[in-house]
Order: C-alpha cells, then structure tokens, then sequence
C-alpha cells in the first residue's frame, strides 16, 4: 500500500474522535456495501455514504473515495443479460452459456456504479472523478508519483477522487 500524504503530514488516528480534526479522509466502501446480495445496486446506503462524504467535502476537508463493488454490480448485471441470451439461444438450439470472467464484471459495473456516484455527488453539487488503479500502479515510482500528483489536483481542485482497482 503506498501512502499518498507525506511523511510530515501523516497523523494516526487513536480514536473516532479523532476525525473530528482530520483534514484528509480516505473511506474504503467495500462490495457488500455497494451491493445487495444479487448483484443490484444498494441505492439507500450508496446515498448515505454519499451524503456523509459530500457534507465533509463542503465543510473544506479532502475527501477520497475507495470503491469497490464493480465486480458484483457487473456480474449481476451480465447475470440478467446471460438470462435473455438463454431464453433466445433455447429456442434457437443453442449450447449453455460461459460464465463471465472477472474483468467482464468489472467493464460491466464499473460504468454504472461511478455513474451513480456521479449523480448523488451532483445532488449536492459536489464533483467526483474516476480513478482507476492496478497493481502495477503501485510498483514503479514514477507510477506512484503521477498518480499522487493527479489525486492531490483533484483534491485541490474541489473533486472527491473515487478510486477503484480492476
């Protein structure tokens, strides 16, 4: 994991109290937050998260967002897809239907999920930006520094930075 803050500006957090003075937050929303258990959308706690955000934004603290849940949104959207494709292929003879793979659930929930978050942050007229990570981002400096360099602009710039890894 690399750190984005500098050493200098690095404070551990002993307490939930001590966020009541923190500039910069980090908030990691996993998968099962984001998704139910089939695969749709979580609308109202998205919308919770959301608004927490948006309120710590508009009161001058950087916020960043670590989404996961482009996977499980993806897969029950191509779930309901491979349905369709089933009921037509059954009755032209076709054979069963592979499942998808890993990075086809990400390219199919991805879209939708930083959508979503797109229109809640607009909501409260907060803009939001996709940053999209993978391993290797984190294994070559000059990938750490420009991917540093490019979320503390966003931050500057008023833009919660939402990152995802696929």
């Amino acid at each position: 994991m690399v750190q984005i803050v500098e050493a200098r500006e690095r404070t551990s957090l002993r307490s939930r109290a001590d966020l009541a003075t923190a500039q910069r937050i980090v908030v990691k929303v996993g998968t099962s937050t984001v998704s139910r258990p089939d695969g749709s959308v979580s609308l109202g706690r998205i919308g919770h998260i959301v608004e927490q955000l948006s309120e710590l934004h508009l009161a001058g603290r950087d916020v960043m967002l670590v989404s996961s849940g482009a996977v499980g949104v993806g897969r029950g959207k191509l779930r309901k897809q491979q349905l369709f494709s089933r009921s037509v292929q059954s009755s032209i003879g076709g054979g069963p239907l592979e499942p998808p793979s890993v990075n086809a659930c990400a390219a199919a929930g991805q879209s939708g999920v930083m959508g979503l978050y797109e229109q809640l942050f607009g909501q409260y007229d907060v803009l939001c930006a996709q940053v999209l990570v993978s391993p290797a981002d984190f294994h070559q400096e000059a990938k750490v520094d420009q991917l540093k360099h490019s979320l503390l602009w966003l931050l500057s710039h008023q833009t919660i930075p939402g990152l995802n890894e696929n």
